[in-house]
């Protein structure tokens, strides 16, 4: 038996950090551009993740724009979300201090769990993904939260979809879990 179960998944981060980017890739948009253009407000992309279990599943990526001059929208998209990428540049040292704003606002402002939430450290060159230590320690409060490496130029990219797609399951278990204790409790 197929079923098919549906996520929303907010892609957060700040200006130029690589979210459309991030968004368009794993939506399997095949045209990229190194142009920046920014977010206005809010993007999605749909794609399906088809899970190990054979079942598909309907992804919402919301692209949320860095620009603080759309925070007033923010609770609004905060609605039904099931998980967060938090996508940020490590070269840019102002994206690393910013790194626990976006997780306070998005992922404990909507109560998700860590489980629900992973960090793409998005290198925006491939040089930099050869740097040692690309990835800057996080804040205490996010160390339970996966971050990987990413840049759309290398050639590996099954890390990249190996990340979103356990990110994917981890909110199918937790929707068929909550949808069990429902009818328990009925």
């Amino acid at each position: 038996m197929t079923s098919e179960q549906s996520v929303k998944v907010l892609v957060v981060g700040p200006k130029k950090s690589g979210k459309s980017s991030v968004c368009n890739f794993l939506s399997g948009y095949k045209e990229f551009s190194n142009e920046y253009r920014p977010t206005m407000g809010l993007r999605i992309c749909e794609c399906e993740r088809e899970m190990p279990s054979m079942e598909k599943v309907s992804v919402e990526l919301w692209d949320v724009s860095g620009d603080r001059n759309f925070e007033n929208c923010w609770p609004a998209i905060l609605k039904d979300v099931s998980a967060c990428l938090i996508v940020y540049n490590p070269s840019n040292i102002n994206h690393v201090k910013e790194l626990e704003f976006w997780y306070k606002t998005f992922v404990q402002g909507s109560k998700l769990k860590d489980e629900n939430c992973c960090i793409f450290a998005h290198c925006m060159s491939s040089e930099d993904l050869t740097k040692e230590n690309p990835i800057p320690k996080l804040p205490k409060t996010m160390s339970k939260i996966p971050a990987i490496l990413t840049n759309l130029d290398i050639p590996d990219k099954e890390k990249i979809f190996g990340s979103f797609d356990r990110l994917v399951q981890n909110c199918v278990k937790e929707q068929k879990e909550n949808e069990e204790k429902m009818v328990l409790e009925q």
